[in-house]
């Protein structure tokens, strides 16, 4: 309990200086004083008394200080003074300290940001439940002769869909998603650009994905053309305030008038890695963005992916789609086969075109951020041999090498931690 009231008494030491400062000099001068009487009492004059109190007393500024050891944290004191002593030296050098944070804030906000979109689309996972179970499904072929064909080996129609979605219904949920590119969203308000993914029935619930507002698709959305919308968080905190009454409000996607059911958690915004979309509309027969009617096999659009179920494995969901498949696609293909791919972090199509440039983008940012933190210790160097004769001054009163070695790394600690604050807005504005 003891340990506690002095810990407790030492921190309020930091706050309230001034007032215990003025308690501890009256507190000494009542000894000095109760000293002083008692020599007066003795028969000494008053000022030989008040000396002789003094001596007695010892070396005042001495017991100033010990009293201040017990009465406040005296390393943090003595880290705030060195803090604003290396605040002074910074202002006193403008030039230096404004170029050393715009290079920090330079390389640090690039760095970040680049590292970000990398982050986001080689690395992260996508945000459901169990990643590791799903799988994308691709194709292979010989002298292929396919009508209309989206390009990727990731491409089908929606009656393939439908066919390899009942053919390993034992052992995974298929799902099939399109991204139909950016719209024209009118609301209540500005309209904007934003960009769409046409999903199956089965999307949300297949990858495990619960709606924060509302709902998802249900067997309703999908007949005839499909009048739900599901919005992203991103489009419903950008573009609608966060607004909690967004469900059931209408917004026309392309001139075509689609009601609000529901809104996505945080950080889902598809399942392709660098395309993320806005809204989420139904794959339905007769929706405006179908590019055929959805019992042609003419154009080839759609993706798919599967989640396997549980106690099933990847062997036994290749065995079953790959029987059916190469009965659908010998008319397109010799040779027809499918292969399964990891899916933790969505369709790696996109990912695989973009690993390379990002990469080297990276590389160049990293590089990038190496040179201005040698030319930072170059200047930082520069600036010591400057400040030598301050330093021979200050060593010559009484400070020992640890001190001014402190004040030094306070002063780079300041510098950086403000070229930090400035690189993490100059990262939000990129």
């Amino acid at each position: 309990m003891k340990t506690l009231r002095t810990l407790l008494y030492r921190t309020l030491g930091l706050f309230r200086k001034t007032p215990r400062e003025a308690e501890m000099a009256a507190e000494l001068r009542a000894h000095i004083d109760g000293l002083t009487d008692r020599y007066i009492a003795r028969g000494m004059p008053p000022q030989e008394a008040r000396n002789a109190a003094l001596r007695a007393f010892g070396g005042l500024a001495q017991i100033e200080e010990r009293c201040r050891d017990e009465r406040t944290w005296t390393a943090v004191e003595q880290l705030w003074r060195d803090v604003r002593h290396a605040a002074r030296l910074l202002l006193k050098a403008p030039v230096f300290t404004a170029v050393a944070i715009v290079s920090l804030a330079l390389g640090i906000g690039a760095s970040t940001a680049v590292f970000s979109i990398a982050n986001a689309i080689l690395l992260r996972s996508l945000p459901v439940p169990n990643p590791e179970q799903l799988r994308v499904l691709h194709w292979s072929g010989n002298e292929k002769h396919i009508p209309s064909w989206a390009g990727g080996d990731t491409s089908f129609t929606p009656p393939h869909f439908f066919l390899l979605r009942k053919a390993a219904a034992e052992s995974a949920e298929l799902l099939g998603y399109v991204p139909v590119g950016d719209f024209i969203v009118r609301g209540s308000g500005e309209p904007f650009s934003a960009a769409a993914m046409m999903v199956s029935d089965n999307y949300f619930a297949g990858l495990g994905v619960q709606p924060l507002l509302g709902r998802g698709f249900v067997s309703q959305d999908f007949a005839g053309g499909g009048s739900s919308v599901v919005l992203s968080y991103n489009a419903w905190e950008t573009h609608f305030d966060s607004d909690l009454g967004v469900l059931g409000r209408t917004v026309s996607v392309n001139g075509t008038v689609f009601t609000i059911a529901g809104v996505l958690p945080p950080g889902f915004r598809g399942t392709q890695a660098g395309h993320p979309a806005d809204f989420f509309v139904p794959l339905a027969p007769n929706s405006p963005f179908l590019y055929r009617e959805i019992t042609s096999n003419f154009h080839w659009y759609l993706r798919m992916m599967a989640r396997l179920k549980p106690g099933a494995n990847e062997d036994q969901l290749h065995a079953q789609l790959s029987v059916v498949w190469a009965r659908e696609a010998a008319e397109y293909m010799q040779s027809p086969s499918l292969w399964l791919e990891a899916g933790t972090g969505g369709e790696a199509n996109d990912r695989g075109g973009l690993s390379r440039p990002l990469l080297l983008l990276f590389g160049v940012v990293a590089a990038v951020m190496l040179i201005t933190c040698a030319n930072l210790a170059g200047l930082s160097l520069a600036r010591g041999a400057a400040r030598q004769h301050e330093l021979a001054i200050r060593a010559a009163l009484g400070s020992g090498r640890w001190r001014l070695v402190r004040q030094s790394l306070v002063e780079s600690l300041l510098l950086a931690s403000l070229g930090g604050c400035a690189g993490i807005l100059v990262a939000f504005w990129v």
